[in-house]
């Protein structure tokens, strides 16, 4: 890597890598894989603390010889991994919550419930907007769905037993769809924060629709075929949804950080809506390209353990 510089790719688990290839984001001269790297992989156990590569699989620590004399936590570790810091963060603050409700004997879903962000829109202390949302209808919903003060009182009797019974919550706005200007704003280069759609009608006068994220399991396409009948009246079986062909699909950031529902839609309507304005006659080929603004999708989570 240090001969090629730029032009040289690491290759890990492949989740960065491949699809900024697929989107043609980047296009290296050279690949490094880095399976072969022996001390990535390797597996120590110090006076009884275990250290490890960071591409050492779980499976080989699991089956390590030197592992049956040591401690097992079935606990997963969890870690700013894959969210940029978010639950590093989301954990802090959390975790001050309870600390603070403690401190002043207020219930923990009460103290967050007194919190929360009642008039909207709303802009953060650091600049974050919120134009929408019920906090308090959410943490109401929680606390009825979860059936919360009987699992309080579960609580209680169990540690009357000696048994530690713990109940924990969350309360936090999840990011979603950062647009150029944040990815700009950070540095960002090889993530264009667009999303894109495009419509074309076939000489047999079938709708194609083409984005810029493929489906991972959502079920984007009968979401697609749905917003065509709701919003321009066509029939779901005269669309075809076509994803992850490089060839046709227009460009965009492809199926990251949670944009599909934002910026991707956003753009299969306005396309569909364009076509429709030609009447979807054969040979009608529109795109639209969509500029999302950050949206913060709200959640509370409580779990007892």
């Amino acid at each position: 890597m240090a001969e090629h510089g730029d032009q040289a790719k690491p290759l890990a688990g492949g989740q960065s890598l491949i699809p900024l290839l697929a989107m043609r984001l980047v296009r290296p001269s050279h690949i490094v894989d880095l399976h072969r790297v022996a001390e990535l992989q390797q597996v120590s156990v110090t006076d009884g603390r275990v250290s490890n590569g960071a591409m050492a699989r779980q499976r080989d620590i699991e089956h390590d010889p030197r592992m049956p004399g040591l401690v097992r936590d079935a606990v997963p570790p969890v870690g700013p991994c894959r969210g940029i810091g978010h639950n590093a963060a989301v954990f802090a603050t959390e975790r001050m919550m309870d600390v603070v409700a403690a401190e002043l004997e207020i219930d923990p879903l009460e103290l967050r419930r007194r919190n929360a962000v009642r008039g909207l829109p709303w802009t953060s202390p650091v600049g974050k907007e919120l134009d929408s949302g019920d906090y308090l209808a959410l943490l109401k919903r929680l606390e009825e769905e979860s059936n919360y003060r009987e699992l309080r009182r579960e609580q209680a009797e169990a540690r009357s037993e000696g048994r530690l019974v713990g109940i924990g919550f969350s309360l936090f706005n999840e990011i979603t769809a950062s647009g150029s200007a944040d990815y700009r704003r950070r540095g960002v280069t090889s993530v264009p924060g667009t999303d894109a759609a495009r419509v074309v009608v076939t000489p047999a006068g079938r709708v194609e629709i083409y984005t810029s994220a493929a489906d991972a399991g959502q079920g984007h396409a009968e979401t697609y075929r749905t917003l065509a009948e709701r919003e321009v009246g066509l029939r779901p079986e005269e669309i075809d949804v076509i994803e992850g062909d490089t060839a046709s699909c227009p460009e965009g950031s492809g199926t990251i950080i949670s944009r599909g529902a934002v910026g991707v839609v956003e753009s299969v309507v306005e396309a569909l809506r364009k076509a429709a304005k030609e009447d979807f006659e054969p040979g009608t080929d529109v795109t639209h390209v969509h500029d999302p603004s950050q949206v913060y999708a709200s959640g509370a989570h409580l779990r007892g353990g």
